[in-house]
């Protein structure tokens, strides 16, 4: 089939609103995005905002890409970080790092304006709040996260009785 310059045309300029608005994007526990703050700001995120009241700890630092020692020994917020690698990767986009709880109202109040939030949160207080505010306000919204199961050890000789 051979597109005519009349039909690419109108398939650009359907295109054009959706490209034309911007995309804001939403992390609640910084965990979500830990390694890809730089690549959402390159592939042109306009609006992230990260949400997480925890700093960078032993515990977390190696699963935390693009941590420094300092961060470390400074025990840097994880959302200063976020924002200081995607600022990195696009200083045009806006970047707003919330050091506090999903479940306070102000807080919360900032996923409205935000078109996909990313949670990885540990707390069920923090999943309700963000599972409340997509289903009232049709905001997609996906939860990211995993869960390390300890097996039991196994005893390979048999119990003599």
């Amino acid at each position: 089939m051979r597109i005519t310059r009349a039909k690419s045309s109108f398939w650009a300029a359907m295109a054009r609103p959706c490209c034309a608005t911007p995309l804001s994007l939403s992390s609640v526990s910084a965990a979500s995005v830990r390694s890809s703050p730089k690549l959402l700001a390159r592939l042109g995120v306009r609006q992230l905002v990260f949400i997480d009241p925890d700093r960078i700890e032993q515990s977390n630092f190696s699963r935390i890409v693009g941590a420094t020692t300092h961060d470390l020994t400074v025990r840097e917020l994880k959302v200063r970080l976020l924002k200081r690698l995607a600022r990195q990767a696009n200083s045009e986009s806006s970047i707003v790092a919330i050091a506090a709880d999903v479940a306070c109202q102000d807080v919360a109040h900032q996923l409205l304006a935000c078109n996909y939030i990313f949670l990885a949160a540990d707390s069920m207080r923090a999943r309700l709040v963000v599972n409340a505010i997509s289903n009232q306000y049709f905001i997609p919204a996906v939860q990211i996260g995993h869960k390390n199961l300890r097996r039991p050890r196994v005893r390979l000789a048999a119990r003599r009785q």
